[in-house]
């Protein structure tokens, strides 16, 4: 129904960033105890249903976005297909203005 009212690429576009959100924020909750999933906020319990189908799905999903942080190989490959910033052999800088404008890839 909300489709159908608004652009869908919008839409999708909401949903994608919604998403990579709770993928950061239980990425972050692996550091200390992550909460049990009857413990979460109702409203994030149905987002993680509607984009990840389960919570451990949604876990799976965001240890694995973690892990990667390690690859250095991946991080390099990411710092120069940035079309954002200038990138070194050993750093991308990104002024605090362009901050926003970074994807996850």
């Amino acid at each position: 129904m909300i489709e159908q009212a608004t652009d869908a690429e919008e839409w999708q576009r909401i949903a994608e960033q919604r998403k990579s959100d709770i993928q950061i924020y239980l990425a972050l909750s692996k550091f200390a105890k992550r909460p049990k999933f009857s413990h979460l906020d109702p409203t994030l319990q149905t987002d993680i249903k509607v984009l990840f189908g389960t919570y451990k799905q949604a876990c799976l999903l965001s240890d694995m976005m973690l892990f990667s942080l390690g690859d250095l190989q991946n991080l390099a490959d990411i710092a120069q297909e940035s079309k954002i910033g200038i990138c070194s052999n050993k750093a991308l800088v990104v002024h605090i203005s362009a901050s926003n404008s970074l994807t996850r890839y």
